[in-house]
């Protein structure tokens, strides 16, 4: 199914045929319900960071949502301002980073996705997002996190 699919009946056609290969009258069945969307997501592994890792850079925040039209999808861009080791690498990969190093920093809407400008406050520190999907009619998904590949310079 597809999302042109999404608040139609979907109906079936079935024609009996015999060993003879005699065809029969054709048949119809209709679903009771009109497809529905499925739960809003991030495709695996489409979010992404773009653009250099530079103050004065624009880094564009990107993904590939599924489940309906979407709606109003929600990113939150964060700081984590204390040096990162590999201690921290590790707990990344276990999804345990603590929150109490992270804040937030504003995004602005580019053309298609949002946008952060680097500023010298983030020199030497990690990029973190966090990005929610959110259906035209208000459901939410389940949110991902994504990491800027490397610290700022």
């Amino acid at each position: 199914l597809t999302l042109g699919d999404v608040g139609y009946f979907l109906v079936l056609e079935f024609v009996p045929v015999d060993k003879r290969n005699v065809r029969g009258e054709s048949g119809y069945c209709v679903t009771q319900e009109t497809v529905k969307p499925a739960l809003p997501s991030i495709e695996s592994n489409t979010a992404s960071f773009q653009g250099r890792n530079t103050e004065g850079e624009d880094v564009t925040i990107k993904w590939t949502y599924f489940g309906g039209n979407e709606g109003s999808t929600r990113v939150h861009l964060l700081r984590r301002e204390k040096d990162w080791a590999s201690e921290d690498e590790r707990a990344w990969e276990l999804g345990n980073i603590s929150a109490e190093d992270l804040h937030e920093v504003h995004l602005y809407q580019g053309k298609d996705f949002p946008v952060y400008s680097l500023v010298l406050e983030d020199v030497g520190c990690m990029l973190f997002a966090k990005i929610t999907p959110v259906r035209e009619d208000g459901i939410t998904g389940k949110p991902v996190w994504i990491r800027f590949p490397s610290i700022i310079l």
